[in-house]
């Protein structure tokens, strides 16, 4: 119902606002804030609660720089799919040359490298920052990489879906209270992190949730 739309979409929004103050963050020291263009990756057909996630990043964004003006902000379709972002990136990129500080978010890692790939096709990969959302071995890779555009990701650790839902059933099943809403963890990995993740030689892993990831990721604390 109307509640349950309205808590997720709270939650989407605090979920990917961590990433975009970091993606903001970024831009201020590396431009001096100067942004030329914002695109946003969005999952159209995901309903409300996807949409919410880059009204968000652009709340976030805007929090951190400054109101931008509507010209610079491009949302489009090709959020959740690799190709679909690529194709829907280099169609903007295309349309705008000039510009030379780019910030781009997606509703996934995959359509944020999909977005990365177009930028590198081009050769305009250090004109950007990128991040994403889902924390996929892939995209933990590229963050790790020193040059790379994409700076960030927001992990939700669907691992974890199952035992969390179990032991709500159990709870039920004894009679007990459960609360109304069960919201899921989010972590943004940052370059820190996912060399954490991805080489446990340059530093140790560090709590359960670095643990599932690196569960998922196929290397081992």
């Amino acid at each position: 119902g109307g509640r349950r739309s309205a808590a997720g979409t709270r939650r989407a929004l605090h979920a990917l606002f961590d990433a975009a103050v970091y993606d903001a963050d970024v831009a201020r020291r590396r431009w001096n804030g100067q942004i030329d263009l914002i695109l946003l990756l969005d999952i159209p057909e995901g309903g409300m609660v996807l949409e919410s996630r880059m009204t968000g990043v652009l709340r976030a964004i805007e929090t951190a720089l400054g109101p931008q003006p509507p010209g610079i902000v491009h949302r489009v379709g090709g959020g959740g799919e690799r190709s679909r972002g690529r194709a829907a990136a280099a169609a903007i990129l295309s349309d705008h040359p000039e510009a030379r500080h780019i910030l781009v978010s997606a509703c996934s890692d995959d359509g944020a490298l999909g977005a990365l790939d177009a930028l590198t096709a081009a050769g305009r990969e250090s004109q950007a920052v990128i991040a994403g959302m889902e924390g996929s071995a892939e995209a933990l890779e590229m963050i790790t990489r020193e040059e790379s555009p994409y700076i960030a990701s927001v992990a939700f650790y669907p691992e974890q879906y199952g035992p969390a839902l179990m032991d709500l059933v159990l709870r039920l099943v004894n009679g007990e209270q459960v609360p109304p809403f069960r919201y899921v963890d989010h972590e943004l990995i940052d370059r820190e992190k996912a060399l954490r993740l991805l080489r446990p030689e340059a530093g140790s892993l560090e709590g359960p949730r670095l643990a599932h990831a690196a569960q998922r990721t196929g290397t081992s604390a």
